[in-house]
């Protein structure tokens, strides 16, 4: 590579004359010059000085030709001037002590060639000046002490061998603090390794081979208190690990089978109290399972199968009262369940399949009212559900098919009067619907087609006075509209058509008096409108 490099940017002074040897001739090629003896039968050797310059007349390349091979002094420039290489050739093979630069004229690298391979000590620099590499080569390759920067990451310093990272390596981080130390044998890294933190404790320890974990490795908090260890083969963890809390206290203890958690695993809170205990296989949870609250109340119980829950589990409170118990099947709740508050109290009851409700379920509140009682088919309410205030007034009366309302509907204040009665189908509100005030005094009737008013509806004002009567259309009011203060007298009286005012509308103040009247088309005021004050004046 780099003889090419020189062929292609090694320059002579512009204007300088070639002075060619005997028996060669100058040739020129555009800004390139050299020297060159014709053989007999006409063969073209190059030999003597050869130039070269770029297209603004820079110089480019200064170098020798001894019959054929280049010999001598050999030097290049880039294009702004600035010195790109300085050395010499011998039988065409790059020779003895060289230099190249930067573009700023900052030196790059310095060494020496022996029959045209880096051989002994190099040096090499970043564009800033700054050491990036240091270290012997032997026929061309890294061999024997290496220091190695990188600019704002750190350095490192170790061996190689032909080329190959082999012995002790150590590396720092941007600050000079030691970060990593450990050995390399044939570039992987072999044997005991520690990673240290910036405060010079040591973060993890262990043995690699061949570049993986293997054998005993243990890590530590920053604090240099221990945190895990256990034992890697082949990079993946097994037998028995151990970890702790940054205390001291040990957080959880257990077996690993090719990476996956095998065998008893238990587990403490800080304080020492047990927190969790049971078996893996594989990695996944087997058997009886145990959990606890940090106070060392049992938190819940039952067996796992396959990691799934399987089996009679128990839930409790921190207080030691029950909070659920039921059935899994693989996962999935089956069967009765009931859960309680935590004074222990009934919360709800009822039953499952396939992990969905299904079923009569009863929900109670926390001073023991019931608050809902109603069906499941398979996850959605079905049949009849009731639910009541907290006091034990009924609040709904209502009917469910496949998760949707369906059938009849009652709902009723909190005071115990009727708030509403009405039906659905489907999801949708049919038939006549009427709804009361909660001091029992009428609110609304009409009728709903597909969840949509229909027909002639009207409302009350809850001292008895009617309220407005409209006649609907797929739920948009139309024609003729008129609506009424608390006191009986009229507030605003006009047409709608298809859901948009439309036509001559009044409006009056509460004491009777005209406030204004206008035109609306299609909802829009338009045109001139006569508004007045409530004494009458205009």
């Amino acid at each position: 590579m780099l003889p090419m490099l020189f062929i292609l940017v090694t320059s002579a002074a512009q204007g300088q004359d070639i002075q060619c040897p005997k028996r060669a001739e100058l040739v020129e090629d555009g800004l390139l010059k050299w020297c060159q003896v014709v053989e007999k039968g006409g063969a073209k050797t190059k030999h003597g000085p050869i130039h070269d310059f770029y297209k603004g007349g820079e110089p480019k390349l200064n170098g020798t030709y001894r019959w054929g091979t280049k010999d001598g002094h050999w030097l290049s420039w880039y294009r702004n001037g600035q010195k790109q290489s300085d050395g010499y050739f011998d039988q065409d093979l790059i020779s003895g002590a060289w230099t190249f630069w930067h573009s700023n004229a900052q030196i790059e690298s310095t060494g020496s060639y022996v029959r045209g391979e880096k051989d002994g000590t190099w040096h090499y620099y970043f564009a800033d000046g700054q050491l990036r590499q240091e270290g012997a080569h032997r026929f061309g390759v890294h061999h024997g002490l290496w220091k190695e920067w990188d600019i704002g990451r750190g350095r490192s310093e170790g061996r190689y061998r032909n080329d190959l990272r082999d012995g002790n390596w150590s590396f720092w981080d941007a600050k000079g603090v030691l970060i990593e130390r450990g050995t390399y044998v044939e570039d992987h890294r072999e044997g005991r390794w520690t990673i240290f933190y910036e405060n010079g404790y040591k973060k993890s320890e262990g043995v690699l081979r061949r570049g993986v974990q293997h054998g005993a490795w243990t890590t530590w908090y920053e604090t240099g208190a221990k945190k895990e260890e256990g034992k890697y083969r082949r990079g993946t963890r097994e037998g028995t690990w151990t970890s702790w809390f940054p205390s001291g206290a040990k957080e959880s203890l257990g077996g690993i089978l090719e990476g996956k958690r095998d065998g008893e695993w238990i587990s403490w809170f800080e304080s020492g109290q047990t927190k969790e205990k049971g078996m893996f296989a594989a990695g996944r949870r087997v058997g009886q399972w145990t959990t606890w609250h940090s106070n060392g109340q049992q938190a819940d119980e039952g067996k796992y199968s396959d990691d799934l829950q399987d089996g009679t589990w128990s839930e409790w409170f921190d207080n030691g009262r029950h909070r659920s118990t039921g059935d899994w099947v693989l996962g999935k709740r089956e069967g009765k369940w009931t859960f309680w508050f935590k004074t222990g109290a009934p919360k709800e009851e009822g039953e499952f399949l396939g992990g969905q409700f299904h079923g009569e379920w009863t929900r109670w509140d926390i001073e023991g009212n019931e608050v809902e009682r109603g069906n499941w088919r398979e996850g959605q309410r079905h049949g009849s559900w009731t639910t009541y205030f907290p006091g034990g007034h009924k609040k709904e009366q209502s009917q469910y098919e496949n998760g949707e309302p369906h059938g009849a509907w009652e709902t009723w204040h909190k005071n115990g009067q009727k708030a509403s009665e009405g039906s659905w189908d489907n999801g949708e509100k049919i038939g006549s619907w009427r709804t009361w005030h909660a001091n029992g005094q009428a609110e609304s009737t009409g009728s709903f087609d597909n969840g949509e008013k229909e027909g002639k509806w009207t409302f009350w004002h809850d001292n008895g006075q009617k309220a407005y009567v409209a006649e609907y259309v797929d739920d948009k009011p139309t024609g003729l509209w008129t609506s009424w203060y608390d006191n009986g007298k009229a507030e605003k009286q006009g047409n709608f058509e298809m859901g948009k005012e439309d036509g001559v509308w009044s409006y009056w103040y509460a004491n009777g008096a005209l406030w204004m009247s206008g035109e609306y088309i299609d909802g829009r005021r338009t045109g001139e409108w006569d508004t007045h004050y409530d004494n009458g004046q205009a």
